[in-house]
């Protein structure tokens, strides 16, 4: 049903990289491994901490991404793109900048008002 808009499961599944490993196995099989939850959230940390640096400029630089985090959860690129709730994507021709996503905070906008209010923060 769903296949002519979104392709092949293996395709979509390997297009949520940082949430789940494909694992190939014989001919076009395969299997699926939640990616570890300590290891997204190591990550999610490593990458946040970037974030709070006075000279942070845009660039995510991980030194050890491909032997600590790459096994489980991609590129660095394909993890970032798979928290769009965490981290904004910017693109300058073919240069990525990521910055904290903003976040909704819901809250009483004051006594007068008994309604919800929208506030963003940053992260």
């Amino acid at each position: 049903v769903y296949g002519p808009s979104l392709g092949s499961f293996r395709l979509f599944v390997e297009n949520l990289t940082g949430r789940y490993t494909v694992i190939p196995e014989t001919g076009s099989e395969f299997s699926l491994m939640r990616a570890p939850a300590e290891i997204s959230a190591a990550a999610i940390r490593a990458v946040s901490e970037q974030f709070r640096q006075p000279d942070y400029c845009g660039f995510v630089q991980l030194a050890d991404w491909n032997e600590t985090f790459a096994p489980f959860l991609g590129t660095l690129r394909q993890f970032l793109s798979s928290y769009p709730d965490r981290f904004r994507i910017t693109y300058i021709g073919n240069t990525m900048y990521t910055y904290p996503a903003a976040r909704r905070h819901l809250g009483r906008s004051g006594p007068a008002n008994s309604g919800h209010s929208q506030r963003w923060t940053r992260a």
